[in-house]
C-alpha cells in the first residue's frame, strides 16, 4: 500500500505482486493499492505483473498519479483487473493488459471527470460503481464500452463540458447496463452544453432509459433553458429504452438528420422526441 505519498520515487519496474488482495476486512481489497485523500499519491508502474490476487490487481485513488503506468499485466484477480477512481482512469494506458481475470471490468469509483481527458480502448469494458458528473472535455477512443449501473446515470453540464465519443463503423463505442434490460440505467445527460465537442458517432446506446432521476424522459436527453443545449448525433444504435431513444428540449441544437441517421430498434417511448 501506498498511502498520500508524492514521492516521485515510488515506481515499481519488472515486479510481480501476487496472492494478496484478501477481501476479509475489505470488500475492495487489491494486491497494490496507492490510496489517498485530497493530498495524492503517486505511483509508477512499469512492466509489473499483478495476478491472482483474491481482490482487484489494482486499486487507484482518484487523486493518484502515475508518471508511467505501462506494460503492466493484470490478470488471474478475484474481483477484476482494476479499481480506479474517475479522475485516473485515463492514465490506464492499452501497452499494458487486463485480461483473463475472475471478472474483465475495469470498475470505476467516485462520480466525476474535472479534467480534459481520453479513456483509452483497453480491450475490457469500464463499469462504474455510480452516477458520473462530466466538468471538462471527456473523450472516449473507438472501442471502449462503458457499462452503468441501476438507475446510474452520466451528466454532461455547462459549456466547459461534454461528451466526445466517435468511434468506427468497425470499432464502435457503446454505452450500455451491466445488465441488458430496457431501463436498467437512466440517462445520458447533455444539460445546458453548447460545447461543439458534444457528439456521439458510431456509438452503440442501449437499456437506459428508466423512470427513475429528475424527470428526463429519453435515455439520450439534451435539456436547457434559453442559453441552450447542442449535441449530434449520427451514425450511431439507440436501443431499448424504456422512454424515448432521444429527448430534444425546445432550446436543443442537433444535427438535421439525427432521425434519419440513426438506426432505433425496442424504444418503448418513441425514437426521436423533439420540442416544439
Amino acid at each position: 500500500t501506498f498511502s498520500g505519498t508524492n514521492n516521485v520515487a515510488n515506481r515499481l519496474a519488472h515486479v510481480t505482486v501476487e496472492y494478496g488482495g484478501s477481501t476479509q476486512s475489505d470488500a475492495a481489497g487489491a494486491g497494490l493499492r496507492a490510496i489517498a485523500d485530497s493530498h495524492g499519491v503517486t505511483l509508477s508502474l512499469e512492466n509489473t505483473t499483478l495476478r491472482e490476487n483474491e481482490g482487484f490487481g489494482l486499486y487507484l485513488a482518484g487523486t493518484a498519479l502515475a508518471p508511467a503506468l505501462t506494460g503492466n499485466t493484470l490478470t488471474g484477480n478475484g474481483l477484476g483487473p482494476a479499481s480506479v477512481g474517475a479522475r485516473a482512469v485515463h492514465q490506464l494506458d492499452a501497452t499494458s493488459t487486463y485480461t483473463d481475470n475472475d471478472v474483465d471490468r475495469i470498475r470505476v469509483r467516485d462520480d466525476r471527470v474535472n479534467a480534459t481527458v481520453t479513456w483509452h480502448d483497453l480491450a475490457v469494458p469500464y463499469e462504474l460503481e455510480s452516477y458520473l458528473h462530466v466538468d471538462a472535455v471527456w473523450t472516449l477512443e473507438p472501442g471502449v464500452t462503458l457499462m452503468l449501473p441501476e438507475e446510474g446515470w452520466i451528466d454532461v453540464g455547462g459549456d466547459d463540458s461534454a461528451l466526445h465519443a466517435v468511434g468506427t463503423a468497425e470499432d464502435p463505442i457503446t454505452i450500455t447496463g451491466v445488465e441488458q434490460n430496457s431501463g436498467y440505467w437512466h440517462s445520458l445527460i447533455f444539460d445546458t452544453t453548447l460545447n461543439a465537442s458534444n457528439v456521439l458517432e458510431h456509438t452503440v446506446i442501449e437499456y437506459g432509459g428508466s423512470m427513475s432521476g429528475a424527470g428526463e424522459a429519453g435515455m439520450i436527453t439534451a435539456k436547457s433553458d434559453s442559453h441552450g443545449v447542442v449535441v449530434n448525433v449520427k451514425h450511431s444504435v439507440v436501443r431499448h429504452s424504456a422512454q424515448w431513444g432521444i429527448w430534444l428540449g425546445g432550446y436543443a441544437q442537433y444535427n438535421a438528420d439525427i432521425e434519419s441517421s440513426n438506426t432505433f430498434e425496442g424504444n418503448s417511448g418513441g425514437d426521436v422526441y423533439i420540442a416544439q
